[in-house]
This record gives C-alpha cells, sequence and structure tokens, in this order.
C-alpha cells in the first residue's frame, strides 16, 4: 500500500457525542441524530462552508437552542489528539504516503486548534504538516460520503485509488472511497489507530511494500 487516506475525527481525535447530546437534550429534549435528519441542509452546509458562522448560528437559534450556547454545546464534541497518535503519525514518515480527509466546521478547528496548543504545545497546521496532503470539507466545499471529495483528492495528488487505504470510523462515510476505487477499513474507536494499523494495511494488501515518497 503507498497511500494512507485517514479520517480524522475517531481516529486520531477523541470524540464525544454524549457531551453534545446531552447538552441538545436539555434545551430541546431531542439527540443530535434526530435534529440533524430534520436539518440536514443546515448541519451539512455549516461542514462545506456554503453556511457562514453567523448563518449556522442563525439556524441552529431558530431550532430553540439559545445562540449564546450553541458553540459551547458543538465543541464538548472535540476532546483531542492523545499524544501517542502524533507520535505514530511522526513514525510514518517516509514509510507511505500520508493523507487526510474530515468532515468538520469552523468551530471544530478553531477548538482543536486550542486544544493542540493547551496540551501539546503544537498548532493543529502543524499537525497538519505531518501530513503529505490534508482536506477540511468546509475549505473544499465538499463531505463524506459523496464521492466528489475523494475524486477531488485523486486529482489533487495523483495519487491512483488502488494503491490508497482509507479508514474511517463510519460505514457511511467509506461508501465514496470505494465508489473511487480506494480499498477501505472500518475502524473502531475502541481501538488505538497507533495499535491496530499494521494490522488494517495487512488485511487490505498484505503483500504490498511500502515505499519511500521521493
Amino acid at each position: 500500500m503507498k497511500n494512507i487516506l485517514f479520517d480524522f475525527g475517531g481516529v486520531f481525535v477523541d470524540l464525544d457525542m454524549d457531551a453534545v447530546n446531552m447538552g441538545i437534550q436539555s434545551y430541546l429534549g431531542t439527540t443530535f441524530q434526530a435534529l440533524y435528519q430534520r436539518n440536514k441542509s443546515v448541519f451539512d452546509g455549516f461542514e462545506t462552508g456554503h453556511l457562514s458562522e453567523t448563518e449556522f448560528v442563525d439556524a441552529v437559534t431558530e431550532m430553540g437552542l439559545p445562540k449564546s450556547k450553541i458553540k459551547d454545546i458543538w465543541n464538548k464534541m472535540v476532546l483531542g489528539i492523545p499524544k501517542n497518535r502524533i507520535e505514530f503519525l511522526e513514525s510514518l514518515q517516509g514509510k507511505y504516503n500520508l493523507y487526510l480527509y474530515s468532515n468538520t466546521n469552523v468551530f471544530h478547528e478553531s477548538e482543536l486548534n486550542r486544544l493542540m496548543w493547551a496540551h501539546h504545545n503544537m498548532s493543529l497546521d502543524a499537525f497538519r504538516k505531518l501530513f503529505d496532503g490534508s482536506w477540511f470539507s468546509h475549505d473544499i466545499g465538499w463531505r463524506k460520503p459523496g464521492p466528489e471529495g475523494f475524486e477531488y483528492i485523486i486529482k489533487a495528488t495523483g495519487i491512483r485509488p488502488e494503491e490508497t487505504l482509507f479508514i474511517d470510523d463510519s460505514p457511511t462515510y467509506l461508501e465514496g472511497a470505494k465508489i473511487m476505487g480506494m480499498h477501505t477499513i472500518l475502524h473502531d474507536v475502541s481501538n488505538d489507530i497507533a495499535h491496530v494499523f499494521e494490522e488494517y494495511v495487512a488485511k487490505t494488501w498484505p503483500l504490498s511494500p511500502k515505499i519511500t515518497p521521493s
């Protein structure tokens, strides 16, 4: 396997959906998933950069959440990146072409940058530079599971899909990668990616040689 395309949240970033659900439940008596299903265009629009921060906050306020609480509730989802996963990523340098593709928004990008500085004295940008390329959905205008984002990455990098492994913790999000011809692995969030990565690669392409990118 020559190219590894990683998901971000649930693979590198620890997430706490229960905290988000509790915040929404306390005001609306429902879960995030139920709220999302009724308002996909709002949440997907924010994650693809088609809605500004102000437009998103106004739309969610109309759903019944207090404007002053929205950012805090959303950011409770993001817990940060453990140090060992940063070290793991550093250990892969020169072994594979490394890429990152995340469905995310400006709230979470800003919060994760704050957490990176607080816990690792490192910016999110510095972490992203450990990859040969990284893409956030709100920057490129596409989000998983659609194949468009994967096609965008393939064209931007020139990678061959059949030499590429995409790792994500959502079975739905693997579908776009499969359509584009990539190998895929569903990551179990109860496992640390640093501990199971080599097993994933072996399962996908046991005989594939590692390369040193030029």
